[in-house]
Formats: C-alpha cells, structure tokens, sequence
C-alpha cells in the first residue's frame, strides 16, 4: 500500500494499481490464514479503499464504485463483530465519504447526499463517544463541509449555510479547546 501511494504521488497510476493489487491479493490470504484478526480485515478494507481513489482519480468511475463498496461491506462487518472498536467506525466514515465525492462527481446526487449524511452520523456518534480526542470532531465538521458543498451544488443554499454554520461552530469549539493545535486555526480560517 505505501509503495502504491508513492507511485500515486510521484504520477505512476499504472504502477500504483499494480501495487495496489498485490496488496490486496496480500491482505486477502491474510484474512483467510488468519480469520481471528481483526486488523487484518480492517487492512484490506483500506486496501480496498486506496484502490477506489486512485481508480477515481483515474477516471474509472464504475470499478471505482465496486472498491468503496468492497471497502464499506468488509467494514461494516467488522464493526458488526467488534462494536467497542472506533476505528473500525472511523474507517467506515472514510469509506461513505469517499464514495460520496465519487457519487458526486458522477451527478447522483442522492445517493451521495446519503452517503455523506451517514459518514457525518458515524463522526457524530465517535464524537459524542470520545470528546478527548479532537480529531472525531474534527472529521465531523469536514463532514458537515462536505454536505454544504452538496447542497450547494444541489441549489439548497439554506441547508449549505446550515452545514457550513454546524462546521464553523465545531471549529471554533476546537480552537478553544485546543489553542496549541494550530491546525484547528487554521481549518476556521477556511
């Protein structure tokens, strides 16, 4: 996977997917010689994940969609098996983010709407959970961003400046709470 990722940085897609596909056939044997590791599953679902933004960005829309789908059903079983586990929770907000820019950028704007809004209640939900760690809430106010985009694009101004109101008070609840962190100050600004 990273050796995929610095192909994809350095503007090597076909060497990323190649990569990319040898760590999936990896992560698969993985999962299937070691059933009882969660963590294993939770690497293939990423790889899963890794490969739908590179086919994205690619402009392989469908298979794309069928890698964020594999991403989001491995997840979701995790999370059925380990309930008490955040991050498997946080990586399945990934996975409905991700395929809710995908949704996006193909004009299906319901289904994305759909997507972002259950990755904005995964976020909800770990913020409520974990109030110490900054970062689920941080996660939760670029969810609400990233749904005011979408009622932008969508012609819903009110529900755009509701979302983007949500965001900006999360910040700013970040910023006090965290006034060593110069990068909630900075996510404000923006």
């Amino acid at each position: 996977n990273n050796l995929a990722n610095l192909f994809t940085d350095t503007g090597r897609p076909k060497d990323a997917e190649a990569a990319h596909s040898e760590a999936l056939a990896i992560h698969r044997r993985l999962v299937a010689d070691f059933p009882t590791r969660p963590e294993f599953c939770l690497h293939l679902a990423r790889s899963h994940n890794n490969l739908g933004v590179l086919l994205k960005d690619t402009g392989r829309l469908k298979e794309a969609e069928a890698a964020f789908v594999d991403a989001v059903t491995i997840t979701r079983q995790l999370i059925a098996d380990y309930p008490t586990r955040p991050e498997f929770r946080q990586e399945l907000a990934s996975n409905h983010l991700n395929m809710g820019v995908l949704l996006r950028a193909t004009g299906r704007w319901k289904e994305a709407e759909g997507a972002h809004t259950e990755a904005r209640a995964i976020y909800k939900q770990l913020a409520a959970d974990f109030p110490a760690l900054p970062e689920f809430r941080h996660l939760l106010a670029m969810s609400e961003n990233n749904l005011a985009n979408l009622f932008t694009d969508t012609g819903r101004p009110k529900d755009a400046e509701a979302a983007h109101s949500e965001a900006l008070a999360i910040h700013r609840r970040l910023v006090a709470d965290f006034p060593t962190r110069p990068e909630f100050c900075l996510h404000l600004a923006r």
